[in-house]
């Protein structure tokens, strides 16, 4: 899938459409994938379900790839870091 849609693109994009992005499933795109799946002859048996499945786990990490979980990690940590100093300064 990563050579369909670029990451910056997937980050708008889910299966269904849910919380303010936009509905994979809904696309034409959907049915390319799948089409393109089951002419492999390994994947020739592949459901819809199974692409869903499959495409639903690609989105959910599109916002981890290229270095953003290494990124959101440590926005977190100095997050953290911060609520306890003020925490501790209260005191």
């Amino acid at each position: 899938m990563g050579v369909v849609m670029a990451n910056d693109l997937a980050r708008h994009f889910n299966l269904t459409g849910r919380h303010g992005k936009r509905s994979l499933r809904a696309l034409r795109l959907f049915d390319i994938v799948h089409i393109c799946l089951k002419q492999n002859p390994l994947l020739k048996r592949v459901s819809k379900k199974d692409v869903e499945t499959a495409l639903g786990k690609w989105f959910v990490n599109a916002r981890d790839r290229d270095g953003n979980r290494a990124l959101r990690a440590q926005r977190d940590l100095e997050r953290r870091r911060e609520t306890e100093w003020l925490a501790h300064a209260q005191e």
